[in-house]
């Protein structure tokens, strides 16, 4: 009988190892899938946050190379409009210059035609 209680609590207690055996391993396997799946989820969140501030960036450069290229082509266009007002108005000085060369030019030769004839 001894030997039967000797026997029977060996193998209560092989059962109880064996069952504690069973949960450690599925414990471990649980917490390598958690880890796993966290580490997953940690990944794919830093994949699209990365994305995401990338795509902003792109956005913000877009955005303020086409600011450049709109202000530049309006300091083009004030330019190119300041050179031909300045243009206009040099031709017009000269069109003034030239017709008072002119008119003063025309009562030289009207004064001197004047003397000319008083002389004579």
């Amino acid at each position: 009988e001894n030997l039967e209680q000797k026997q029977s609590f060996e193998q209560r207690e092989n059962l109880e190892q064996k069952e504690n055996l069973e949960q450690k391993e599925n414990l471990e396997q649980k917490e390598n899938l958690d880890q796993k799946e966290n580490l997953d989820q940690k990944q794919s969140f830093e994949r699209k946050e990365n994305l995401d501030q990338k795509q902003s960036f792109e956005r913000k450069e877009n955005l303020d190379q086409r600011e450049n290229l709109e202000q530049k082509e309006n300091l083009d266009q004030k330019e190119n409009l300041d050179q031909k007002e300045s243009l206009t108005q040099k031709q017009n000085l000269v069109q003034e210059m030239t017709l008072e060369q002119k008119q003063s030019l025309e009562q030289d030769v009207t004064q001197d035609q004047k003397e000319t004839l008083e002389q004579k």
